[in-house]
């Protein structure tokens, strides 16, 4: 039988390779580590669901009420059925409770220009008190194809935003580093740029560790699984 030694050791090496076999947008991409996540989806009656985590346990459910009103004052379209939760992971560790959000929303997704809109949610979530300082985003757009419009990286001195494009279950997903808290200079193209030629700064590593991550996505898909459902009931 091998003993603890080896098998460390071999998941170590495997952990290396898989780190030299990523890509430089890969790269950038996981070490962007997100402070909050959205998960936003398109509904038959075209509202789009959106699904908010915040990873901080403490996270202020006030702050986080008034952040969501000020990105619906961006995007002309106010949320619809806004509900505010605790989500407890684990009973026996508190550090793993974070703070949702559900509602719906118009805008997010604009089927007729084809684009996806980021700038309402980082202008909305910059400037917090430093306590719960938002510096990296999550957004994933559930269901969501890229097509010649969709912005897949953009970098300027404010921020740094890179999408990693998923096949099973379709989506898109954007990772997003805030490097100033003003939001009037925090600028993101609704429309496919040219690729800056810039070399990219060192990003902050924040957020929680990966393993984290993955669990608070298993559980946000599921939420948004039951809110998309309760929604279709009702319409």
């Amino acid at each position: 039988m091998p003993n603890v030694r080896s098998i460390a050791a071999v998941f170590l090496l495997a952990q290396a390779a898989a780190g030299f076999a990523q890509s430089p947008d890969d790269r950038l991409f996981d070490s962007i580590r997100p402070d909050v996540s959205f998960v936003i989806r398109e509904h038959a009656t075209s509202a789009d669901l959106v699904e908010v985590t915040a990873l901080n346990a403490d996270y202020p459910a006030d702050l986080l009420r008034r952040q969501l009103q000020a990105m619906g004052e961006l995007l002309g379209s106010m949320p619809r059925g806004l509900h505010l939760f605790r989500y407890q992971m684990d009973p026996e560790k508190p550090s793993l409770t974070f703070l949702k959000a559900t509602f719906a929303v118009d805008g997010l997704i604009d089927r007729r220009r084809r684009v996806l809109r980021l700038s309402p949610i980082l202008k909305a979530f910059a400037g917090a008190p430093e306590a719960n300082r938002i510096q990296g985003i999550s957004v994933l757009f559930a269901g969501e194809t890229p097509n010649e419009n969709v912005v897949r990286r953009f970098s300027s001195e404010a921020l740094t935003a890179i999408a990693r494009v998923i096949e099973q279950p379709p989506g898109i997903e954007y990772r997003v580093a805030l490097r100033k808290q003003d939001p009037k200079v925090l600028d993101f193209p609704d429309e496919r740029v040219e690729p800056s030629t810039a070399k990219e700064p060192s990003l902050p590593q924040t957020g929680p560790p990966a393993y984290t991550w993955v669990a608070i996505g298993v559980a946000g898909i599921a939420a948004g699984a039951l809110v998309y459902s309760l929604l279709r009931r009702r319409s």
